[in-house]
């Protein structure tokens, strides 16, 4: 069964156990990885992109799903960071699970806007 991570931030004890805060365990980082500068996602632009902007900052990586997974918290901000807190601890298991629920949650951001037909 899933564990909800933000319920570790609720009650008396507040959960502050690393384990109940992170997504996923045991990211084995490179010896030489330095983390990217990031665009922070808000939540208000096209996922897609912002997406293929993640993965050619971390195109050295792209075979490893437990540094993409974890760094992606990194790139984001405001109510896509809450979003990314919110996730259930168990249902991200790969960095396509993650792609996928991150392109559902703002897939609304490419449905809104205007083509060239609306304008």
């Amino acid at each position: 069964m899933a564990v909800p991570r933000r319920t570790t931030l609720r009650g008396n004890s507040y959960g502050l156990e690393a384990t109940n805060l992170c997504l996923i365990l045991d990211v084995g980082l490179p010896v030489d990885f330095k983390t990217p500068e990031f665009d922070k996602y808000k939540g208000s632009s096209y996922p897609i992109v912002h997406l293929a902007m993640y993965f050619w900052k971390m195109a050295a990586h792209i075979y490893h799903n437990k540094v993409l997974i974890h760094y992606f918290q990194d790139n984001l901000t405001r109510v896509a960071l809450s979003w990314h807190v919110s996730l259930e601890r168990g249902c991200i298991k790969t960095w396509r699970d993650l792609a996928e629920a991150f392109l559902k949650q703002y897939k609304y951001n490419e449905d809104m806007a205007p083509d060239r037909s609306r304008l």
